[in-house]
């Protein structure tokens, strides 16, 4: 005979602590539809026991607000945990609000479709309780809105700008913080909002994969006492500082499973190999039975997260760091911020063919060695200079399938141009298709070929950069092709070497989407000339209203000429001046947004700011470097020398 009494007060007991309470009450279901515990990892408990359900009750019912800032890795069920606790605060704070944030709605629509799962697997009380629900669902019909226990948990998209101002709130999820860059200052404006929501009490929970150092969540995780929040900090491997990341993490040694995995087939003599090695390597442990290579000892505290897996998104280095150990990316050195490119990315499917669009068509293509990675972006100009890309392609096939997939592409899309890279093996690939637009009886000049110099990979990768800061380049980003090629755009880096600027982005892996990409830049009105280090003539001939390679002097020189004219001077002076002019010239050309007057100004005006963590800082200092002269001598003559409807 059950004793009802001991019962209950064994629930009450096991429910003091929040972590067991949502285990015995929450299922998840499979990715094949079973229904198994949620189990709460080990590194979320102590979040959890914190909260508002734990030990910031207090706090919360006090007036006071309670703010966590979650530096996390992805895919390891943070979504799921963070929909348990917030049915359970609107369990324990009836005829409440609890809102919900995040960057996008398809992210909000996710996460709230979890509250729904949730709310409807959950446990029942024993038998010997009457055997009803736990929860007090009410309402889970509604997309965006789920009504539990009169309290309404609301999910809200950080894109939109209006209606966010309304009740006050128990609980706010911030979800993918520093991801919250489609719009200029989200991260800021939306989290203005959530203080005023909680600004009677409550709880807030600021989590995200990191971006870049220097945003708003950064700020907040890297000195949360300064703000007055709690940080924790849940990478997917938790020892990860204790492994050597630069070696594999698994290695499968059987041939069968390789063929399945549609892996590289090993040799007998290959196999044999790895287990020598690896079997004196005392970081290692080489099962036979098993056949497989594995490092010891790796503490990953996600049963659903495999060291396979892991081992995949090891080749791109920078982005596992960041994506699955929650390291931010320093952007200093970055050509493009990535907020720059996501605040362009379209929520659209790729074109196969031009449709009824009029407006001129870009094939542009970076050529790799055979059995490499092509890339392929086929772009479209709008009237308004914009460039949309409309597909995107890839091609590790020899240089003759190669060529009959870029002539399929140029069929459909009727581009006015193919640009593709006319180094080395490109010379090849051009030949055959110069021969093809000979057999249809086509122009040759439809086939815009680009010597890769440093010089004109310069004019590229700068010409590039200021379509991308003005919102002249709209990325795709719907498919895991889309995604990769933003990291490839993402990762290049700006290096200043004795004679020129080099851009690459192979320090992380591969950056052959960025100069397939940037090859747009000769045929916008959009020109940037190259730091003073490279104002060589350029060979590359531009198209129509395109690039002016050897830009004429305009009004800033007839100031440099009154100074060398003032008074006798050597020619190392006038030389000096001259740098200056060139500098100020090549500054005074488009845009940068000032952190510290939070608006668009000339690159000249960082020659009088001194802000080394400006993302600026290093283009313009090294724009003054190649030159011979320096920001400070720069800034003491921008005045004469640029008019002031420039500035």
């Amino acid at each position: 005979m059950v004793n009802v009494e001991e019962l209950k007060m064994e629930i009450a007991r096991l429910w003091l602590n929040p972590t067991k309470r949502i285990e015995s009450i929450f299922n998840v279901r499979t990715s094949i539809g079973g229904i198994i515990p949620l189990k709460v990892p080990e590194p979320q408990k102590e979040m959890i026991n914190d909260g508002i359900l734990g030990k910031g009750r207090k706090m919360v019912e006090n007036g006071l607000t309670y703010v966590s800032v979650l530096d996390k890795g992805r895919q390891i069920g943070f979504s799921t945990i963070t929909a348990a606790e917030a049915i359970l605060i609107a369990e324990d704070f009836p005829d409440t609000f609890i809102y919900y944030v995040a960057d996008t709605l398809d992210q909000t629509i996710d996460f709230l479709d979890k509250i729904t799962q949730l709310a409807k697997d959950a446990n029942h009380y024993p038998e010997a309780l009457g055997g009803g629900p736990i929860l007090h669902v009410q309402d889970l019909s509604k997309q965006l809105t789920k009504t539990i226990n009169n309290t309404k948990i609301i999910g809200l998209s950080g894109r939109a700008k209006g209606g966010k101002r309304g009740k006050n709130a128990i609980h706010v999820i911030f979800d993918e913080m520093a991801w919250a860059i489609s719009v200029k200052n989200e991260q800021q404006e939306i989290w203005d909002v959530i203080r005023y929501y909680v600004r009677q009490g409550g709880s807030v929970r600021l989590q995200s994969t990191p971006r870049t150092t220097d945003d708003l969540f950064w700020k907040f995780y890297s000195d949360p006492q300064k703000y007055g929040m709690k940080a924790y900090y849940c990478p997917v491997i938790t020892n990860w500082k204790e492994m050597d990341l630069k070696q594999p993490f698994y290695i499968d040694i059987d041939n069968e499973r390789r063929a399945i995995k549609q892996y590289e087939i090993f040799t007998d003599e290959e196999i044999q190999k790895l287990i020598d090695d690896y079997s004196v390597n005392p970081r290692y442990t080489v099962d036979l039975e098993e056949k497989e290579i594995f490092q010891k000892g790796m503490i990953i505290p996600y049963p659903w997260v495999k060291l396979e897996e892991l081992e995949k998104m090891r080749g791109d280095m920078e982005k596992f760091l960041q994506e699955n150990l929650g390291v931010s990316v320093d952007e200093k050195y970055k050509l493009i911020p990535s907020e720059w490119i996501y605040r362009n990315v379209i929520d659209e499917p790729e074109w196969e063919d031009r449709r009824t669009s009029k407006n001129p068509f870009y094939i542009l293509v970076d050529l790799a060695q055979q059995n490499d990675l092509t890339a392929i972006s086929i772009v479209e100009k709008l009237p308004d200079e914009t460039i949309v890309e409309r597909k995107l392609d890839t091609s590790q096939e020899p240089y003759d399938i190669q060529v009959e997939r870029i002539w399929t592409h140029y069929h459909a899309f009727k581009p006015q141009y193919i640009s593709i890279d006319n180094t080395g093996h490109g010379r090849v690939i051009g030949d055959l298709l110069e021969k093809k637009l000979r057999s249809v009886s086509l122009p040759l000049s439809i086939l815009h070929r680009v010597d890769f110099t440093s010089s004109s990979k310069e004019v590229m990768a700068v010409g590039f950069r200021r379509l991308v800061q003005a919102d002249k380049y709209k990325f795709l980003n719907e498919t895991k092709m889309h995604q990769q090629s933003i990291r490839h755009v993402e990762r290049v880096e700006k290096e200043v070497l004795e004679t020129h600027i080099r851009y690459s982005g192979k320090r992380w892996g591969r950056d052959d989407f960025f100069w397939s990409k940037a090859q747009v830049v000769w045929f916008t009105n959009l020109y940037l000339p190259p730091p003073a280090a490279s104002f060589g003539k350029v060979k590359i001939k531009p198209f129509g209203k395109g690039l002016e390679m050897n830009p004429q002097p305009s009004s800033e020189y007839e100031a440099v000429k009154e100074d060398i004219a003032e008074k006798e001077l050597t020619l190392r002076d006038i030389s000096k001046i001259k740098a200056i002019g060139k500098v100020i010239a090549e500054l005074s050309m488009g845009a940068v947004f000032c952190k510290k007057t939070k608006d668009a100004v000339k690159p000249v005006y960082c020659t009088g700011c001194q802000d080394e963590s400006c993302p600026e800082y290093d283009y313009m200092k090294s724009v003054c470097v190649s030159a011979g002269t320096l920001p400070e001598i720069v800034w003491g003559k921008q005045k004469k020398y640029v008019k002031e409807e420039k500035l």
